[in-house]
């Protein structure tokens, strides 16, 4: 749960927070993948960002790890999220949609962050997460990736 301070006292800009701080996934089976990708990625989970200053917030993703990661509605770089007026939150699913498997990521672990900016901003909100993927060949899918 997420809740707002009182009165805050900012600059020209809102303060902006995020919970949590870290996505975990233990292990993602990517037997099927990328056929039975569902469109929010496999386990989303949710991200809650808050404004917890006075002034609007223009957010954006400046490189959101789209290999990796999605967010379902976005597909391309930079991701410009609804703006956030002071006291507001928005929460935003964010689900595991591939590995790199030319890099060898098959069954070792993965780690990332998202950084959450606005221009007025000190420094970005950041969440890191980590998974590891697999691939459960008795389901009857292949380590290919495509």
């Amino acid at each position: 749960m997420v809740g707002i301070a009182g009165p805050v006292a900012c600059g020209p800009k809102g303060e902006l927070s995020a919970s949590p701080s870290k996505l975990t996934w233990t292990q993602v089976d990517f037997a099927g993948w990328p056929d039975d990708l569902p469109e929010g990625g496999y386990d989303a989970q949710f991200i809650t960002l808050s404004n917890t200053g006075s002034s609007r917030l223009d957010l954006v993703i400046d490189d959101f790890d789209f290999v990796h990661l999605c967010i379902e509605g976005y597909t391309e770089n930079p991701v410009e999220l609804p703006p956030l007026n002071g006291g507001q939150a928005i929460t935003i699913p964010v689900g595991v949609c591939g590995y790199d498997v030319v890099a060898g990521e098959r069954d070792t672990l993965v780690r990332g962050e998202i950084a959450f900016d606005d221009d007025g901003l000190e420094s970005p909100a950041t969440v890191s997460f980590q998974f590891t993927p697999v691939v459960d060949l008795g389901g009857g899918g292949d380590d290919t990736g495509g």
